[in-house]
């Protein structure tokens, strides 16, 4: 049945029909009106003879082309949202059909805008996910970076609201939901910069320039204003330029929106690392992103024992999963700690350590029953002490609990000793 809604719509159309009870003549009659460009006359026509006989196939594709033609004339007028409901209508004849699809879902969009430059933000929302969900229903891949670029604006435009306002927390929110879209949308980048800035989060606000710099055609006013923001940063006693000598990131296949998430999310673990290992890289450290590699969760990749890792750089695949899956992040995790562990032991560290002790910094800890279990059954077992290990910087890591976790994990996993 139709939506009451688009009956109602079209119900303006009668006025200018004529009172007409043969469906053949009404089925004529608008094939008349269609011809001469009075769509909403010929719509009015194929929908009283489609009334009289709905299974007339005829019938139903002329009137949903009248229907086409209607919201494609109402459109270039700027009645969008008549356009709409033609389409939505037209859409319940053929449910696939490409064209009224890619009418509708850009007619959706353009409502978007006009909300948006209107000020209704909601309203711009709402009508860009409608246009989204007319996209994927398709897979609409043609229009699909429009619609994702309008949807990414319309965050954008609500953090600068946000911001206006005072509201810093629902600016840095609309910003993040901007990227997420869109992730090389430059204004976002620049605009969000410049409240880590005033918030004292310099990391944050020189990351933020630094992809924007990687965005731009003419990059120097950007970059002379992240020296600024280095310099301002180490009279505040954080020097920016050696955090990033300690991890370098290689990426192939990534936009430079997605290579600077995957650096932010190594920093955050590298940071995080060193709080709790209190010891740092003695060399560079390089990540090797794959972006059109398949990505091997941590359980995956632990079940593949291997004979060595390099100190010096590790490699990780990311394709198929989310920028802030928790199933990426402990991945990276565990590829860094298994790296620094094994830089750090000049590779004379026990594999299974370095293996054992990455996954109880990834936090991929077993059970406390497995514990237990294993705690039985190597009473006795050499690697429990930590006397055994050649490591040299041992004494730095001071969780002595949680290196024996390490040997009974790697233990678990029954990888080989190197």
């Amino acid at each position: 049945m139709r939506p009451l809604l688009i009956a109602l719509a079209f119900s303006v159309f009668l006025i200018g029909a004529r009172e007409v009870q043969d469906p053949n003549e009404l089925h004529r009659l608008g094939v008349q009106a269609n011809e001469g460009g009075q769509y909403a006359l010929a719509v009015s026509y194929f929908r009283q003879a489609d009334e009289i006989e709905p299974d007339n196939p005829t019938i139903r594709a002329n009137l949903f082309n009248a229907l086409n033609n209607y919201a494609i004339r109402s459109a270039s007028r700027g009645n969008v949202g008549s356009a709409i409901q033609a389409c939505l209508e037209a859409k319940e004849f053929r449910q696939l059909d490409v064209t009224i699809s890619s009418n509708l879902a850009i007619f959706f969009h353009n409502q978007a805008i006009s909300l948006l430059n209107a000020g209704e933000f909601a309203g711009a929302l709402d009508s860009i996910q409608h246009a989204e969900r007319v996209v994927e229903e398709l897979a609409l891949e043609n229009i699909h970076p429009t619609i994702d670029q309008s949807h990414a604006q319309i965050f954008l435009v609500q953090g600068r609201e946000d911001y206006r306002k005072g509201d810093i927390p629902g600016a840095l929110e609309n910003y993040r939901k901007c990227l997420e879209i869109n992730s090389d949308e430059v204004l976002a980048y620049i605009d969000r910069s410049r409240i880590y800035f005033e918030l004292l989060q310099y990391r944050e606000a020189v990351e933020d320039l630094e992809v924007a710099a990687s965005l731009v055609k003419d990059p120097d006013p950007v970059q002379q204003l992240i020296v600024r923001l280095r310099a301002i940063a180490k009279g505040q006693g954080v020097d920016l330029t050696q955090e990033d000598a300690l991890l370098v990131v290689e990426s192939s296949g990534g936009s430079p929106g997605q290579d600077q998430r995957i650096r932010k999310t190594l920093k955050e673990i590298r940071l995080q690392v060193l709080q709790s290992l209190t010891v740092t890289p003695k060399s560079p450290l390089t990540a090797v992103i794959r972006w059109g590699e398949p990505f091997l969760d941590a359980a995956t990749w632990l079940a593949t024992p291997r004979d060595e890792i390099s100190g010096d750089r590790f490699e990780v695949g990311v394709s198929g999963t989310d920028a802030n899956s928790r199933e990426r992040k402990e991945v990276l995790k565990l590829q860094y700690v298994l790296a620094l562990v094994r830089q750090l032991g000049d590779l004379t560290l026990p594999y299974w350590f370095a293996v054992g002790l990455a996954q109880v910094e990834s936090g991929l800890n077993l059970t406390d029953s497995e514990i237990e279990e294993l705690v039985r059954e190597a009473e006795n077992f050499a690697m429990l002490s930590a006397s055994n290990l050649t490591f040299p910087k041992v004494a730095q890591i001071r969780d002595t609990k949680g290196i024996r976790l390490a040997n009974l994990q790697s233990k678990a996993l029954d990888l080989p000793p190197s």
